[in-house]
């Protein structure tokens, strides 16, 4: 066994303590965010991956510790992980699940956000769905769902993005989403649909 892959264990097992184990994280629970945070960067993709899959576990316990002292860093961490091929994918559905939980505290990153979506889905522009949109399209749902109307303006931005992907249950979805929580998008996303029957 590796000093990766005993990192790797001990990072599932604060996952599975974080979310199964009550109250008992309540006195490590700075600590191991401190220590998530420190292992980010580390040179091992699977160790980067499994932190990415921890942070929404580490919101969900406590959002609002979390919010105050550690949301401005994973936010920009995360947004540089939607630049990077490898993690692009991981980084989509860590951000989705901590939306869901933060809802109006991710606002100041909207934008950011909004651009690493249309910049992902205007390079698979025309390109069949692949298991990459999915996840960009859950994070999608995830602001619609999080924010709702505060998103409008942005969401309206990656509608010809959005639709210039092949349909796919995801896309569906975001798109149903939207429609619901935005309701003045209805129209436009109409639009849409017609020109692509």
């Amino acid at each position: 066994m590796t000093l990766a892959d005993a990192l790797h264990g001990s990072i599932l097992a604060f996952k599975e303590l974080l979310t199964h184990s009550g109250t008992f994280m309540e006195a490590y629970y700075q600590d191991t965010a401190e220590m998530m945070l420190k292992y980010r960067e580390h040179r091992d993709p699977l160790i980067r991956k499994a932190v990415m899959q921890l942070l929404p576990n580490l919101v969900q316990y406590d959002k609002v510790s979390y919010v105050a002292r550690y949301l401005p860093e994973t936010m920009t961490w995360l947004i540089q992980q939607l630049r990077k091929d490898r993690e692009r994918s991981a980084a989509f559905l860590a951000l989705s699940k901590i939306i869901l939980v933060t809802e109006q505290d991710i606002l100041e990153y909207l934008d950011a956000i909004t651009r690493a979506i249309k910049d992902t889905l205007m390079t698979r522009n025309k390109l069949k769905a692949t298991a990459e949109t999915t996840p960009v399209f859950q994070c999608v749902s995830a602001l619609a769902l999080a924010v709702g109307t505060l998103y409008e303006r942005s969401a309206f931005e990656i509608l010809d993005a959005i639709f210039g992907v092949s349909i796919s249950a995801s896309l569906i979805q975001a798109v149903v989403d939207l429609a619901n929580k935005i309701p003045i998008l209805i129209g436009h996303i109409q639009g849409k649909i017609l020109v692509l029957m």
